[in-house]
C-alpha cells in the first residue's frame, strides 16, 4: 500500500515538473515582434481633382470609406505573403499594429480627402444616427504577393448612396509593384504604395462621377 502511494506521489512529482518545464519553455525570450502599419501618401494634396463647383473644401459633402473586406488569407494579425505554389507565407514576428481593415479604410479615407479636399471624410465604423452623403465599399480579392519579387492588387469598390441602398458607380482596380528588397520592411512598403495608388484611381473615377451629374 505505501509502495503504491509513493508511486503516484513520484508521478504527481514528475507531472509538475514537466508542468514547471514547460512554463519555463513557454516564457524563453524569442526574436522581438515588429509591428507595422500603412499611412496615407504625403503626396495626395498634390495630386487633385476638382470637384463640382460648391462641393468640394469646407462644404457638407460627406465620404464615408468602408467597410473593407480583405481575404480570409489576409486578414490576420501576423503578415502574410505568398510563395511560388500554393503556400502561404506567415511572418510570425512581424505583425500589424491594428486591424488591417480598419488600418485601410483609414488610409484610403485621409488619401480621397487629399485628392478631393474634403473635409468630411470618415472611415468605417461610423454612427448610423448621423450617415455621409456618399459610401465607399471595398472588397479586396488580393493584397499580397512573394517577398522579394512582386506584390499585386486587385479590388472591387462601388459608392453608393446616403442611404446605403444603391450603387451609383462601381469601379475594380488592379495593380502590381515590384519590392525593392527581400524583407519584411519592402514588402510592407509596397502594399502601402499599392493602397495609396488605388487610392487616387478611386478618387479620380469618384470625382468624374460627381461631375457627370446634373
Amino acid at each position: 500500500m505505501n509502495k503504491r502511494i509513493s508511486k503516484v506521489v513520484l508521478l504527481c512529482v514528475l507531472g509538475l515538473v514537466g508542468v514547471t518545464s514547460g512554463i519555463s519553455g513557454c516564457s524563453s525570450s524569442g526574436p522581438a515582434t515588429s509591428f507595422y502599419s500603412l499611412f496615407p501618401s504625403k503626396t495626395a494634396s498634390e495630386k487633385q481633382f476638382a470637384l463640382p463647383s460648391g462641393s468640394s473644401g469646407s462644404t457638407a459633402l460627406s465620404l464615408g470609406v468602408g467597410p473593407v473586406v480583405l481575404p480570409d488569407f489576409i486578414d490576420k494579425p501576423a503578415i502574410v505573403g505568398l510563395t511560388h505554389t500554393a503556400k502561404v507565407k506567415v511572418y510570425g514576428y512581424h505583425a500589424w499594429a491594428g486591424d488591417l481593415s480598419e488600418t485601410i479604410a483609414r488610409v484610403v479615407g485621409e488619401n480621397i480627402s487629399n485628392h478631393l479636399q474634403l473635409n468630411s471624410v470618415w472611415a468605417f465604423p461610423w454612427d448610423n444616427r448621423v450617415r455621409p452623403d456618399y459610401q465607399l465599399r471595398i472588397e479586396f480579392e488580393n493584397l499580397s504577393g512573394v517577398r522579394g519579387e512582386n506584390v499585386d492588387l486587385l479590388l472591387k469598390w462601388t459608392l453608393l448612396n446616403k442611404k446605403a441602398d444603391t450603387v451609383l458607380v462601381s469601379g475594380k482596380e488592379r495593380l502590381s509593384q515590384a519590392t525593392s528588397g527581400n524583407n519584411v520592411d519592402a514588402y510592407v512598403t509596397t502594399m502601402n504604395g499599392l493602397v495609396n495608388a488605388a487610392s487616387s484611381l478611386m478618387a479620380e473615377k469618384i470625382a468624374a462621377y460627381l461631375h457627370a451629374q446634373p
